[in-house]
Protein backbone atom coordinates (compact mmCIF):
# COMPACT_ATOMS: atom_id res chain seq x y z
CA UNK A 1 0.00 0.00 0.00
CA UNK A 2 2.73 2.28 0.98
CA UNK A 3 4.53 1.19 -2.26
CA UNK A 4 2.35 1.85 -4.58
CA UNK A 5 1.22 5.21 -2.97
CA UNK A 6 4.74 6.57 -3.30
CA UNK A 7 4.96 5.19 -6.62
CA UNK A 8 2.10 7.51 -7.51
CA UNK A 9 3.49 10.65 -5.95
CA UNK A 10 6.56 9.67 -7.84
CA UNK A 11 4.64 9.02 -11.15
CA UNK A 12 3.18 12.60 -10.47
CA UNK A 13 5.97 14.72 -9.82
CA UNK A 14 7.93 13.36 -12.88
CA UNK A 15 5.25 14.78 -14.35
CA UNK A 16 5.27 17.79 -12.83
CA UNK A 17 8.96 18.30 -13.43
CA UNK A 18 8.58 17.36 -17.50
CA UNK A 19 6.22 19.65 -17.97
CA UNK A 20 8.18 22.21 -16.09
CA UNK A 21 11.12 21.37 -18.61
CA UNK A 22 9.10 21.71 -21.62
CA UNK A 23 7.26 25.32 -20.56
CA UNK A 24 10.86 27.04 -21.41
CA UNK A 25 11.00 25.27 -24.47
CA UNK A 26 7.14 26.47 -25.68
CA UNK A 27 8.06 29.87 -24.60
CA UNK A 28 10.91 29.95 -26.62
CA UNK A 29 9.06 29.13 -29.72
CA UNK A 30 6.66 31.55 -28.93
CA UNK A 31 9.36 34.43 -28.76
CA UNK A 32 9.28 36.65 -31.88
CA UNK A 33 6.41 35.16 -33.70
CA UNK A 34 4.49 38.88 -33.44
CA UNK A 35 7.37 40.17 -34.83
CA UNK A 36 7.37 37.77 -37.43
CA UNK A 37 3.96 38.73 -38.35
CA UNK A 38 4.54 41.74 -38.61
CA UNK A 39 7.34 41.60 -41.19
CA UNK A 40 5.24 39.28 -43.07
CA UNK A 41 2.79 41.76 -43.41
CA UNK A 42 5.15 44.56 -43.88
CA UNK A 43 6.81 42.75 -46.74
CA UNK A 44 3.05 42.04 -48.52
CA UNK A 45 2.26 45.41 -48.71
CA UNK A 46 5.36 46.59 -50.00
CA UNK A 47 4.97 44.07 -52.60
CA UNK A 48 1.22 45.16 -54.06
CA UNK A 49 2.43 48.58 -54.02
CA UNK A 50 5.54 47.92 -56.26
CA UNK A 51 3.64 45.39 -58.37
CA UNK A 52 0.99 48.27 -59.23
CA UNK A 53 3.73 50.73 -59.47
CA UNK A 54 5.04 48.51 -62.31
CA UNK A 55 2.20 47.24 -64.10
CA UNK A 56 1.43 51.04 -64.23
CA UNK A 57 4.16 52.07 -66.13
CA UNK A 58 4.30 49.07 -68.41
CA UNK A 59 1.10 50.38 -69.46
CA UNK A 60 2.61 53.19 -70.97
CA UNK A 61 4.09 51.11 -73.25
CA UNK A 62 1.31 49.85 -75.69
CA UNK A 63 -0.28 53.57 -75.32
CA UNK A 64 2.88 54.67 -76.98
CA UNK A 65 2.11 51.98 -79.74
CA UNK A 66 -0.89 53.49 -79.41
CA UNK A 67 0.18 57.13 -80.34
CA UNK A 68 2.98 56.08 -82.81
CA UNK A 69 0.53 53.60 -85.00
CA UNK A 70 -2.30 56.75 -85.00
CA UNK A 71 -0.16 59.71 -86.36
CA UNK A 72 -0.36 60.33 -89.30
CA UNK A 73 1.96 61.43 -91.63
CA UNK A 74 -0.54 64.14 -93.79
CA UNK A 75 -1.71 65.80 -90.31
CA UNK A 76 -0.87 69.42 -89.88
CA UNK A 77 -1.12 72.13 -87.46
CA UNK A 78 -4.45 73.03 -88.06
CA UNK A 79 -5.84 70.04 -89.23
CA UNK A 80 -6.30 66.96 -87.05
CA UNK A 81 -5.87 63.16 -88.80
CA UNK A 82 -5.81 59.99 -87.18
CA UNK A 83 -4.96 56.28 -89.25
CA UNK A 84 -8.08 55.19 -88.91
CA UNK A 85 -6.83 51.51 -89.66
CA UNK A 86 -4.38 51.44 -86.70
CA UNK A 87 -5.16 48.86 -84.10
CA UNK A 88 -7.29 49.81 -80.81
CA UNK A 89 -5.78 46.73 -79.23
CA UNK A 90 -3.50 49.17 -77.91
CA UNK A 91 -5.61 51.04 -76.31
CA UNK A 92 -7.71 48.21 -74.47
CA UNK A 93 -4.68 46.74 -73.24
CA UNK A 94 -3.09 49.92 -71.55
CA UNK A 95 -6.59 50.47 -70.07
CA UNK A 96 -6.49 47.05 -68.53
CA UNK A 97 -3.40 47.38 -67.38
CA UNK A 98 -4.09 50.70 -65.62
CA UNK A 99 -7.45 49.15 -64.40
CA UNK A 100 -5.27 46.18 -62.71
CA UNK A 101 -3.14 48.63 -61.11
CA UNK A 102 -5.85 49.97 -59.84
CA UNK A 103 -6.96 46.76 -58.22
CA UNK A 104 -3.85 46.22 -56.58
CA UNK A 105 -4.20 49.10 -54.61
CA UNK A 106 -6.69 47.37 -52.38
CA UNK A 107 -4.31 44.47 -51.44
CA UNK A 108 -1.89 46.57 -50.72
CA UNK A 109 -4.11 49.38 -48.46
CA UNK A 110 -5.52 45.99 -47.01
CA UNK A 111 -2.22 44.82 -45.71
CA UNK A 112 -0.43 48.29 -44.56
CA UNK A 113 -3.71 49.09 -42.44
CA UNK A 114 -3.39 45.38 -41.33
CA UNK A 115 0.27 45.69 -40.33
CA UNK A 116 0.01 49.11 -38.61
CA UNK A 117 -3.12 47.19 -36.51
CA UNK A 118 -0.62 44.87 -35.47
CA UNK A 119 1.93 47.13 -34.96
CA UNK A 120 1.09 47.14 -30.54
CA UNK A 121 1.57 43.66 -30.26
CA UNK A 122 5.38 43.50 -31.34
CA UNK A 123 5.87 46.16 -28.28
CA UNK A 124 5.33 43.19 -25.36
CA UNK A 125 8.51 41.41 -27.57
CA UNK A 126 10.33 44.56 -28.82
CA UNK A 127 9.57 47.66 -27.09
CA UNK A 128 8.82 50.35 -28.48
CA UNK A 129 11.56 53.52 -28.18
CA UNK A 130 8.60 55.88 -28.71
CA UNK A 131 6.45 56.47 -25.03
CA UNK A 132 2.91 55.82 -26.30
CA UNK A 133 -0.17 56.83 -24.11
CA UNK A 134 -2.77 53.54 -23.08
CA UNK A 135 -5.05 55.53 -25.71
CA UNK A 136 -2.69 55.70 -28.15
CA UNK A 137 -2.01 51.84 -28.14
CA UNK A 138 -5.95 51.45 -28.25
CA UNK A 139 -6.44 54.10 -31.82
CA UNK A 140 -3.78 52.23 -33.02
CA UNK A 141 -5.27 48.63 -32.41
CA UNK A 142 -8.87 49.99 -33.46
CA UNK A 143 -10.38 48.42 -36.66
CA UNK A 144 -9.56 50.48 -40.15
CA UNK A 145 -12.65 52.38 -41.26
CA UNK A 146 -14.03 51.94 -45.03
CA UNK A 147 -12.54 55.46 -45.36
CA UNK A 148 -8.99 54.26 -44.26
CA UNK A 149 -8.60 51.66 -46.99
CA UNK A 150 -9.53 54.64 -49.74
CA UNK A 151 -8.20 57.19 -47.63
CA UNK A 152 -3.94 58.49 -48.03
CA UNK A 153 -1.79 57.96 -51.16
CA UNK A 154 -4.54 55.80 -52.85
CA UNK A 155 -6.61 58.43 -53.94
CA UNK A 156 -3.75 60.91 -55.64
CA UNK A 157 -2.72 57.42 -57.36
CA UNK A 158 -5.82 56.10 -58.29
CA UNK A 159 -6.79 59.63 -59.75
CA UNK A 160 -3.33 59.33 -61.57
CA UNK A 161 -3.51 55.77 -62.94
CA UNK A 162 -7.06 56.59 -64.53
CA UNK A 163 -5.22 59.29 -66.55
CA UNK A 164 -4.99 57.51 -69.96
CA UNK A 165 -5.83 57.42 -73.40
CA UNK A 166 -9.33 55.43 -73.50
CA UNK A 167 -10.53 53.31 -76.47
CA UNK A 168 -12.97 55.58 -78.98
CA UNK A 169 -11.92 58.30 -77.28
CA UNK A 170 -11.42 60.84 -80.41
CA UNK A 171 -12.17 64.37 -79.67
CA UNK A 172 -10.30 66.84 -80.04
CA UNK A 173 -9.40 71.08 -79.18
CA UNK A 174 -7.36 73.85 -80.49
CA UNK A 175 -5.15 76.31 -79.03
CA UNK A 176 -4.75 79.42 -80.30
CA UNK A 177 -1.01 80.58 -80.65
CA UNK A 178 0.80 82.95 -83.02
CA UNK A 179 3.56 81.19 -85.09
CA UNK A 180 5.77 84.23 -86.88
CA UNK A 181 3.38 87.00 -86.73
CA UNK A 182 0.70 84.64 -87.40
CA UNK A 183 -3.16 83.64 -85.27
CA UNK A 184 -2.61 79.47 -85.88
CA UNK A 185 -5.11 77.15 -84.10
CA UNK A 186 -3.00 74.15 -82.77
CA UNK A 187 -4.83 70.76 -83.48
CA UNK A 188 -4.46 68.50 -80.66
CA UNK A 189 -6.64 64.81 -79.85
CA UNK A 190 -8.00 64.41 -76.40
CA UNK A 191 -6.01 61.22 -75.61
CA UNK A 192 -2.58 63.75 -76.52
CA UNK A 193 -2.54 65.48 -73.20
CA UNK A 194 -3.81 62.20 -71.45
CA UNK A 195 -0.69 59.87 -72.69
CA UNK A 196 2.04 62.51 -71.87
CA UNK A 197 0.60 62.98 -68.32
CA UNK A 198 0.77 58.76 -68.37
CA UNK A 199 5.09 59.69 -68.19
CA UNK A 200 4.12 61.03 -64.38
CA UNK A 201 3.71 57.20 -63.76
CA UNK A 202 7.58 56.60 -63.25
CA UNK A 203 7.77 58.99 -60.40
CA UNK A 204 5.40 56.65 -58.67
CA UNK A 205 7.32 53.56 -59.24
CA UNK A 206 10.62 55.66 -57.98
CA UNK A 207 8.61 56.32 -55.14
CA UNK A 208 7.81 52.51 -54.48
CA UNK A 209 10.96 51.66 -55.14
CA UNK A 210 12.45 53.62 -52.41
CA UNK A 211 9.97 51.56 -49.66
CA UNK A 212 12.60 48.76 -49.96
CA UNK A 213 16.23 48.79 -49.36
CA UNK A 214 18.11 49.53 -45.57
CA UNK A 215 16.50 52.35 -45.16
CA UNK A 216 13.41 51.35 -45.18
CA UNK A 217 13.13 47.64 -43.18
CA UNK A 218 11.62 47.02 -39.97
CA UNK A 219 15.47 48.23 -38.27
CA UNK A 220 15.24 51.45 -39.93
CA UNK A 221 12.06 51.66 -38.96
CA UNK A 222 12.37 51.59 -35.27
CA UNK A 223 15.71 54.00 -35.52
CA UNK A 224 13.56 56.68 -37.62
CA UNK A 225 10.13 56.04 -34.56
CA UNK A 226 13.57 56.80 -31.82
CA UNK A 227 14.26 60.02 -33.77
CA UNK A 228 10.62 61.24 -35.12
CA UNK A 229 11.38 60.59 -38.40
CA UNK A 230 7.97 59.72 -40.63
CA UNK A 231 8.23 56.36 -42.50
CA UNK A 232 7.79 58.24 -46.01
CA UNK A 233 10.23 56.84 -49.15
CA UNK A 234 11.50 60.32 -49.23
CA UNK A 235 13.41 59.98 -46.32
CA UNK A 236 14.93 56.42 -48.30
CA UNK A 237 15.36 58.61 -51.27
CA UNK A 238 17.68 61.43 -49.03
CA UNK A 239 19.65 58.24 -47.55
CA UNK A 240 20.66 57.15 -51.25
CA UNK A 241 21.13 60.87 -52.06
CA UNK A 242 23.76 61.50 -49.44
CA UNK A 243 24.90 57.75 -49.85
CA UNK A 244 25.93 57.61 -53.54
CA UNK A 245 24.99 61.12 -55.02
CA UNK A 246 26.38 61.15 -58.73
CA UNK A 247 24.99 57.41 -58.93
CA UNK A 248 21.36 58.86 -58.13
CA UNK A 249 21.06 61.84 -59.73
CA UNK A 250 22.63 60.04 -62.97
CA UNK A 251 20.12 57.46 -63.23
CA UNK A 252 17.06 58.44 -60.95
CA UNK A 253 16.94 62.13 -62.13
CA UNK A 254 19.13 63.18 -64.81
CA UNK A 255 18.35 60.36 -67.42
CA UNK A 256 15.09 59.93 -66.61
CA UNK A 257 14.21 63.42 -67.03
CA UNK A 258 15.84 63.58 -70.39
CA UNK A 259 13.88 60.82 -71.65
CA UNK A 260 10.42 61.88 -69.80
CA UNK A 261 10.97 66.08 -70.84
CA UNK A 262 11.73 65.13 -74.58
CA UNK A 263 9.34 62.58 -75.47
CA UNK A 264 6.03 64.86 -73.56
CA UNK A 265 7.82 67.75 -75.62
CA UNK A 266 7.75 66.02 -79.14
CA UNK A 267 4.01 65.09 -78.62
CA UNK A 268 3.15 68.59 -78.10
CA UNK A 269 4.95 69.93 -81.18
CA UNK A 270 5.25 67.43 -83.48
CA UNK A 271 1.84 68.73 -85.21
CA UNK A 272 3.78 71.43 -86.76
CA UNK A 273 6.10 69.04 -88.98
CA UNK A 274 8.12 72.02 -89.48
CA UNK A 275 11.95 70.77 -91.40
CA UNK A 276 14.29 73.40 -89.44
CA UNK A 277 12.36 72.05 -86.17
CA UNK A 278 11.50 68.45 -86.93
CA UNK A 279 10.25 66.73 -83.44
CA UNK A 280 8.74 63.82 -85.41
CA UNK A 281 12.06 62.87 -84.75
CA UNK A 282 12.49 61.59 -81.35
CA UNK A 283 16.44 62.19 -80.82
CA UNK A 284 16.06 65.66 -82.13
CA UNK A 285 13.45 65.95 -79.09
CA UNK A 286 15.74 64.35 -76.84
CA UNK A 287 18.74 66.84 -77.59
CA UNK A 288 16.30 69.53 -77.02
CA UNK A 289 16.02 68.28 -73.92
CA UNK A 290 19.48 67.98 -72.90
CA UNK A 291 21.04 71.38 -73.71
CA UNK A 292 17.08 72.88 -71.92
CA UNK A 293 18.97 71.00 -69.00
CA UNK A 294 22.01 71.95 -69.12
CA UNK A 295 20.83 75.54 -69.18
CA UNK A 296 22.88 76.04 -72.35
CA UNK A 297 20.48 76.64 -75.43
CA UNK A 298 22.43 76.15 -78.56
CA UNK A 299 19.21 77.24 -80.22
CA UNK A 300 19.42 74.57 -83.26
CA UNK A 301 16.09 73.33 -81.74
CA UNK A 302 13.82 74.61 -79.86
CA UNK A 303 9.39 74.44 -79.37
CA UNK A 304 6.93 76.80 -81.19
CA UNK A 305 3.95 75.73 -79.61
CA UNK A 306 2.67 76.52 -76.17
CA UNK A 307 2.38 73.55 -74.91
CA UNK A 308 5.52 72.29 -75.94
CA UNK A 309 7.14 75.42 -74.51
CA UNK A 310 5.58 75.13 -71.14
CA UNK A 311 7.22 71.42 -70.74
CA UNK A 312 10.58 73.17 -72.24
CA UNK A 313 10.64 75.61 -69.27
CA UNK A 314 9.53 72.69 -66.64
CA UNK A 315 12.70 71.20 -67.73
CA UNK A 316 14.91 73.96 -67.59
CA UNK A 317 13.66 74.52 -63.94
CA UNK A 318 13.84 70.67 -63.25
CA UNK A 319 17.29 71.10 -64.96
CA UNK A 320 18.71 74.11 -62.68
CA UNK A 321 17.52 72.11 -59.68
CA UNK A 322 19.35 68.36 -60.59
CA UNK A 323 22.40 70.86 -61.67
CA UNK A 324 22.66 72.08 -58.35
CA UNK A 325 22.90 68.94 -56.43
CA UNK A 326 25.61 67.90 -59.26
CA UNK A 327 27.36 70.39 -57.78
CA UNK A 328 27.16 70.17 -54.15
CA UNK A 329 27.89 66.22 -54.70
CA UNK A 330 30.87 67.33 -56.85
CA UNK A 331 32.13 69.30 -53.93
CA UNK A 332 31.78 66.89 -51.52
CA UNK A 333 33.19 64.14 -53.64
CA UNK A 334 36.18 65.94 -54.45
CA UNK A 335 36.96 67.64 -50.24
CA UNK A 336 39.65 65.90 -49.10
CA UNK A 337 38.96 64.07 -45.87
CA UNK A 338 41.04 64.55 -42.60
CA UNK A 339 43.35 61.49 -43.20
CA UNK A 340 43.89 62.80 -46.63
CA UNK A 341 44.56 66.53 -45.88
CA UNK A 342 46.94 65.95 -43.40
CA UNK A 343 48.70 63.28 -45.95
CA UNK A 344 48.36 66.54 -48.36
CA UNK A 345 49.62 68.75 -45.56
CA UNK A 346 52.89 66.63 -44.84
CA UNK A 347 53.50 66.61 -48.50
CA UNK A 348 53.53 70.10 -49.58
CA UNK A 349 55.65 70.61 -46.07
CA UNK A 350 58.45 67.92 -47.35
CA UNK A 351 58.38 69.87 -50.86
CA UNK A 352 59.02 72.97 -49.49
CA UNK A 353 61.58 71.49 -47.03
CA UNK A 354 63.32 70.09 -50.43
CA UNK A 355 62.98 73.27 -52.34
CA UNK A 356 64.35 75.63 -49.38
CA UNK A 357 67.66 72.97 -49.18
CA UNK A 358 67.94 73.32 -53.03
CA UNK A 359 67.89 76.56 -53.17
CA UNK A 360 70.15 77.63 -50.32
CA UNK A 361 72.34 74.96 -51.86
CA UNK A 362 72.23 77.01 -55.20
CA UNK A 363 73.14 79.76 -52.93
CA UNK A 364 76.00 78.09 -51.72
CA UNK A 365 77.07 77.30 -55.84
CA UNK A 366 76.66 80.79 -56.44
CA UNK A 367 79.32 82.80 -54.07
CA UNK A 368 81.70 82.47 -56.93
CA UNK A 369 79.24 84.03 -59.53
CA UNK A 370 78.31 88.11 -59.89
CA UNK A 371 75.84 90.28 -57.15
CA UNK A 372 72.91 89.67 -59.22
CA UNK A 373 72.70 85.93 -59.60
CA UNK A 374 73.49 85.98 -55.87
CA UNK A 375 70.79 88.27 -55.02
CA UNK A 376 68.60 86.12 -57.22
CA UNK A 377 69.68 82.63 -55.60
CA UNK A 378 68.97 84.33 -51.79
CA UNK A 379 65.75 85.50 -52.75
CA UNK A 380 64.56 81.99 -53.85
CA UNK A 381 65.85 80.68 -50.62
CA UNK A 382 63.74 82.97 -48.74
CA UNK A 383 60.92 82.36 -50.94
CA UNK A 384 61.10 78.87 -50.05
CA UNK A 385 61.47 79.19 -46.41
CA UNK A 386 58.54 81.22 -46.55
CA UNK A 387 56.67 78.93 -47.89
CA UNK A 388 58.04 76.11 -45.72
CA UNK A 389 57.26 78.33 -42.24
CA UNK A 390 53.62 78.72 -43.83
CA UNK A 391 52.92 75.17 -44.37
CA UNK A 392 54.16 74.57 -41.36
CA UNK A 393 52.01 76.83 -39.26
CA UNK A 394 49.17 75.16 -41.31
CA UNK A 395 49.94 71.67 -39.68
CA UNK A 396 50.14 72.88 -36.61
CA UNK A 397 47.25 74.67 -36.53
CA UNK A 398 45.36 71.18 -37.50
CA UNK A 399 47.24 69.46 -34.96
CA UNK A 400 45.99 71.82 -31.93
CA UNK A 401 42.33 71.07 -33.06
CA UNK A 402 42.81 67.19 -33.36
CA UNK A 403 44.23 67.37 -29.96
CA UNK A 404 41.48 69.92 -28.44
CA UNK A 405 38.90 67.39 -30.12
CA UNK A 406 40.80 64.65 -28.26
CA UNK A 407 40.83 66.09 -25.05
CA UNK A 408 36.84 66.86 -25.58
CA UNK A 409 36.76 62.62 -26.34
CA UNK A 410 38.85 62.33 -22.71
CA UNK A 411 36.48 64.26 -20.79
CA UNK A 412 33.34 62.91 -22.25
CA UNK A 413 34.48 59.49 -21.66
CA UNK A 414 35.39 60.02 -17.72
CA UNK A 415 31.93 61.96 -17.69
CA UNK A 416 30.58 58.74 -18.78
CA UNK A 417 32.59 56.15 -16.52
CA UNK A 418 31.28 58.84 -13.28
CA UNK A 419 27.88 58.01 -14.15
CA UNK A 420 28.48 54.25 -14.85
CA UNK A 421 29.58 54.12 -11.41
CA UNK A 422 27.08 56.19 -10.06
CA UNK A 423 24.51 53.68 -11.45
CA UNK A 424 26.29 50.75 -10.25
CA UNK A 425 26.06 52.38 -6.42
CA UNK A 426 22.86 52.61 -6.86
CA UNK A 427 21.54 49.36 -8.34
CA UNK A 428 23.99 47.45 -5.54
CA UNK A 429 21.96 49.57 -2.78
CA UNK A 430 18.90 48.44 -4.39
CA UNK A 431 19.79 44.61 -4.68
CA UNK A 432 21.26 45.35 -0.81
CA UNK A 433 17.67 46.33 -0.13
CA UNK A 434 16.04 43.59 -1.74
CA UNK A 435 18.37 40.38 -0.34
CA UNK A 436 17.28 42.16 3.38
CA UNK A 437 13.16 42.31 2.14
CA UNK A 438 12.89 38.40 0.64
CA UNK A 439 15.37 37.59 3.98
CA UNK A 440 12.80 38.73 6.25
Amino acid sequence: MGSTFFAIIGKNMNKVIDENLKQPNIKKKKIGSKIIKSKKLFDRWRFFRLLSSIIACVAIFPASSDYEMGFSEERTATNCMIVEDSSVLYRHLAMWLSFSSILLLIPYRYYFLKWKRHMPKTFHELPSYKKLTLMQVFEMRKKPKFSQYIGDDTIPITILLLILPYPGLDLTFTVSQQILYQDVKVCYFVTEPLYALMFLRWIYLIFSLFNFGKYNNQVAQRYREKFGVPMTPAFSLKCYLNQDPLLMLLFFFLIPGILIFGSVMRIFDRPLMKPSMDFDYVGNAWWNSVITMMTVGFGDTYPTTILGRLVSASSAIYGGMVLSFTFVSMGSILQLSKNEKNAFNYILVSSAATGAIVSALSYKKSEQKNIEERYNAWERVKTHLRYFMDYKEIIGADKDEGEEAIDNLKERVLSLEDKVSSLKGTTDAIIHKLNRIYTR
